[in-house]
């Protein structure tokens, strides 16, 4: 069990202030997006700590009051639990995600440090370290996660570690999640976008094909519409137009002579 000392210096480490300064009523809302809240997680677990999952926890009081009801053996294997893919989406759902590169942490080793082991496949992180620039791909890879998880209320409280974004033979990105030990794709669109300094992803599910209504067969089929006809020169504009041409030629011989 951590103790009050422990915990005010894993909090003063990502709050970036001093442990010292830390007090029941210190505010833990700077932590409380998905980034800063797994950066909590793997922070508490590393002294020998759980927060439980979907836990508010506004201030340093309730860590303290949370984990004192509440601890983990990290060693303790947790098993994934089955779920039901969705084979196809009730209704169109979209899912955005944005996050800033600089919010994943610096370490010496991707796939030693708890964060990135404990967030992402081993396919990703070997696909995120082979690239320039590897935070950033780290980044657009975690808005993907984070937008899947948006786009549908049953995928809301899915680990990110259960979902893997892959790529398809020529390049594309999909979505797969781990359904007890076998990775599935799911049926889902998923772009990613990337600078050195902001990722972002969307996540869509299609909408369900329309239904075509059949006609009543007491209703004719409707006809093409036809072309405009051309239209004729009116037989009231002939008047005119040899008016016109009398009135030409009698200029035209006035100027002649």
């Amino acid at each position: 069990m951590p103790t009050s000392a422990q915990l005010k210096q894993v909090v003063g480490r990502l709050l970036e202030i001093d442990p010292e300064a830390i007090d029941p009523g210190t505010s833990l809302r700077p932590l409380s997006n998905s980034m800063q809240s797994a950066k909590l997680t793997f922070a508490l677990r590393s002294i020998g700590a759980e927060l439980p999952a979907g836990v508010a926890v506004p201030d340093f009081a309730a860590l303290e009051r949370v984990l004192g009801h509440r601890s983990a053996d990290v060693g303790d294997p947790v098993p994934a639990p089955s779920v039901v893919l969705p084979r196809s989406a009730p209704s169109a759902g979209v899912g955005i995600d944005i996050e800033r590169v600089s919010e994943l942490p610096v370490v010496p080793d991707y796939w030693e440090a708890p964060f990135y082991s404990g967030t992402f496949t081993e396919h990703e992180i070997a696909t995120c370290i082979t690239k320039g620039e590897a935070r950033m791909h780290f980044a657009g890879c975690w808005c993907a996660k984070e937008a899947l998880r948006k786009s549908r209320p049953d995928l809301a409280a899915t680990s990110l570690s259960r979902i893997e974004l892959s790529h398809h033979t020529d390049g594309a990105p999909y979505l797969r999640l781990l359904n007890g030990d076998t990775w599935e794709a799911l049926p889902c669109g998923v772009s990613i976008s990337h600078t050195s300094d902001l990722a972002v992803a969307v996540v869509v599910w299609p909408a369900p094909a329309q239904v075509k209504v059949r006609e009543s067969a007491e209703s004719p089929a409707p006809e093409p519409p036809m072309a405009p006809p051309q239209r004729p020169l009116r037989s009231s504009m002939l008047p005119t137009v040899l008016a016109f041409a009398a009135l030409a030629i009698s200029i035209y011989s006035l100027v002649r002579h």
